[in-house]
C-alpha cells in the first residue's frame, strides 16, 4: 500500500507527524509520497529542502509540487491515520518503540557535537534528573499559546518541585529566573538544511543529559521530543479544564503513539491572547502530577509507558 501526504512549507510540526506516520508504516512494510508546497512567503516556517531532506532518511519519497489532489491525506489528519494504523495493529507498544527508535535513528546526538557542548556547558558537569523542558509558545489562534502568568506558573511549580526549568521552543517576552535556555541554540539551527535532524539531536542530548521531561501548550515542535521518547505532558483544550476525556481525538490519537499525557483546559478558562490569563489550578496539578511521578521512576519509559 503506498500512502499520499502533502504538507506546506508553513507547517513545521506537519513534518514530523508526517515523519512519525512514515516511521509507523514502515513497521507495516506500506510506504508514502509527500507534496511538499511552497506557502506565501511571510508564512514559511520551514523550506522545502529542510522538508525534503528530513522525510528523507524515513523512506518517504518527497518532492515539490503546485498544489495536493484529492487523493492526498492531508495535514491535520496524519495523527489519527496513525491511531487507526495502531488499531490495527492491536499493540500501542509496538507503535510507540518503533516510532522512537526511527526518530532516534535519524537524529542521532552525535550529529552536532557542538551543541553536546554547549548543553554540558549549560546543564553543568555530570548526570542529574532534575530538568524539565518547559515549551514557550507565543500567542497562537485559539488560544493555544502560552500566557506571560502561565509560563510564570509552570516553571514557578517546577522550581518548588526541585527541578530545574528548560526554557525551549519560543523566545519568553521577559526572562525567567533560575531557568535555563536552549532557545538560542535551537534558533541557530533554524536555517540550516539539516534543521530537523539539528533539532532533533539537540533534544537527544538533553535527555541524555537530564531532562526527564517535557511541558507546554500543544505544539509540531514539542510533539518532536515525544516523538523521540522524552516524556511529555500536553496541555490542549477541552470542553472541561482537567478532563482529559474532552479533548479533540487527534490528541487522544497522538497520546497513543508517543510518550505523551494530555491535559485538558477550556477556552472559558484560559485565553493565551491575555498575557496575563493563567492556567487553571488543577490543569496545573495535573501537569506536575505526571512529572512528578516521572521523576520518581528509574526505568527507561518504554518499560513502564501506559
Amino acid at each position: 500500500m503506498e500512502m499520499k501526504a502533502f504538507v506546506g512549507t508553513n507547517e513545521f510540526g506537519e513534518v514530523l507527524h508526517i515523519a512519525a506516520l512514515a516511521a509507523a508504516m514502515s513497521i507495516k512494510n506500506q510506504s508514502m509520497v509527500v507534496k511538499i508546497i511552497p506557502a506565501d512567503p511571510r508564512e514559511e516556517k520551514i523550506s522545502v529542502e529542510q522538508a525534503r531532506r528530513f522525510l528523507a532518511k524515513f523512506g518517504v519519497q518527497a518532492f515539490q509540487a503546485k498544489s495536493q489532489s484529492s487523493d492526498d491525506l492531508v495535514p491535520g489528519k496524519t495523527t489519527e491515520t496513525i491511531y487507526q494504523l495502531l488499531s490495527d495493529k492491536g499493540s500501542s507498544t509496538t507503535m510507540r518503540i518503533g516510532i522512537r527508535d526511527a526518530f532516534r535513528r535519524v537524529c542521532q546526538p552525535g550529529s552536532d557535537s557542538e551543541a553536546a557542548g554547549e548543553i554540558s556547558k549549560l546543564f553543568g558537569k555530570g548526570y542529574k534528573k532534575d530538568k524539565v523542558l518547559v515549551w514557550v509558545r507565543k500567542n497562537h489562534e485559539g488560544g493555544r499559546g502560552m500566557s506571560e502568568d502561565a509560563l510564570k506558573q509552570l516553571t514557578t511549580e517546577i522550581k518548588r518541585a526541585g527541578l530545574v526549568p528548560v526554557l525551549a521552543g519560543d523566545k519568553p517576552t521577559k526572562p525567567i529566573a533560575r531557568a535555563l535556555n536552549l532557545v538560542d541554540l535551537q534558533r541557530g539551527y533554524y536555517e540550516n538544511d539539516e534543521s530537523y535532524v539539528k533539532q532533533g539531536a539537540l533534544l537527544s542530548t538533553a535527555q541524555k543529559l537530564g531532562v526527564f521531561a517535557s511541558v507546554g501548550m500543544m505544539s509540531g515542535g514539542m510533539d518532536f521530543g515525544a516523538f523521540l521518547g522524552i516524556p511529555t505532558v500536553n496541555i490542549t483544550p477541552s470542553k472541561t479544564s482537567g478532563d482529559a476525556n474532552k479533548i479533540s481525538d487527534r490528541m487522544k490519537a497522538l497520546a497513543e503513539v508517543t510518550f505523551t499525557k494530555n491535559v485538558g483546559f477550556s477556552s472559558a478558562d484560559y485565553n493565551s491572547g491575555n498575557k496575563g490569563s493563567s492556567l487553571p489550578r488543577v490543569v496545573i496539578q495535573q501537569a506536575m502530577s505526571h512529572i512528578n511521578d516521572w521523576k520518581r521512576r528509574d526505568a527507561e519509559p518504554s518499560g513502564w509507558w501506559s
